[in-house]
């Protein structure tokens, strides 16, 4: 009788005992546990979800704050800076983009103008124009902290006169005030047009060229050249790429002797109506 009675109980649960799921699954502390009931593999499963979506907000909110830090660093495309020997650190410039390349540093000081960003897989780059014609490239991270405390990049300021002229304070931290072409190109970048509409303050050539970037283009690039059509008289030609696909000119006759601009053509023109 208890023969049967025991064989009767095995047949009940002997379907129980084959076909039960037996879940594996390991504790905060690396204990590994076996158990039927799924509670512990969901509760398991359930951190390792809040892991993975913690991993995966911590990725978008990096992106996003990458994507940002290059939105503002665009905001320098165009800008003229100085670069300066101080006692301490010193800006270094890379002849090509990579951390790899060969480096240098400005005797004294030069005057440059950033052109583009480039990307080089995590470190992105400055591309830059002296005034001497030569091209460098300095990492993002480096220009912003080279641009506090004993500052070895400077701006050069945008601020112009009522009547138009470049700021002698601003030409004599240059020192580049002798340079004629320089001198020039100065003159037209702080040259005043229309008051901005929004805040009714007057904004330079230049000031103009970076709300728009800001504002309509963000992949917009500009830069300048001087060449002399007799003496004291110079020839600013703008040249401008708006990042869609669309390229223009804007030209001024610059007398540096008188301080006089004048636009020479409709693109300029346009600017001061």
């Amino acid at each position: 009788m208890k023969i049967l009675l025991f064989l009767l109980i095995y047949l009940m649960l002997f379907p129980k005992i084959i076909f039960a799921q037996i879940y594996k699954w390991e504790d905060d502390k690396g204990v590994i546990h076996f158990s039927q009931n799924p509670a512990g593999k969901n509760a398991k499963g359930d951190k390792e979800g809040l892991r993975d979506s913690s991993k995966y907000e911590y990725e978008k909110t990096f992106e996003e704050r990458e994507k940002e830090y290059l939105e503002k660093a665009k905001e320098n495309i165009g800008r003229r800076f100085i670069a300066q020997r101080v006692a301490l650190l010193n800006a270094e410039f890379y002849d090509r983009p990579g951390l790899a390349a060969r480096k240098f540093i400005v005797k004294d000081k030069e005057p440059f103008s950033i052109v583009e960003i480039i990307q080089i897989t995590t470190v992105a780059f400055y591309k830059v124009k002296f005034d001497s014609g030569k091209i460098a490239y300095l990492p993002l991270m480096d220009f912003e902290f080279l641009t506090i405390g004993e500052k070895s990049i400077i701006p050069i300021s945008d601020e112009v006169t009522s009547i138009g002229k470049s700021s002698p304070k601003m030409m004599e931290s240059s020192g580049e005030s002798k340079n004629p072409t320089y001198k020039a190109v100065e003159l037209v970048k702080n040259h005043p047009t229309l008051p901005a509409p929004d805040t009714g303050k007057m904004r330079s050539v230049e000031k103009r060229m970076i709300d728009a970037r800001k504002s309509f283009f963000p992949d917009m690039t500009w830069r300048y050249e001087a060449t002399m059509i007799e003496k004291d008289k110079y020839r600013v030609t703008q040249y401008v790429d708006n990042g869609k696909g669309e390229s223009f000119i804007r030209a001024w006759i610059v007398n540096i002797f008188t301080n006089e601009i004048s636009p020479e053509n409709p693109a300029a023109r346009k600017l001061y109506y």
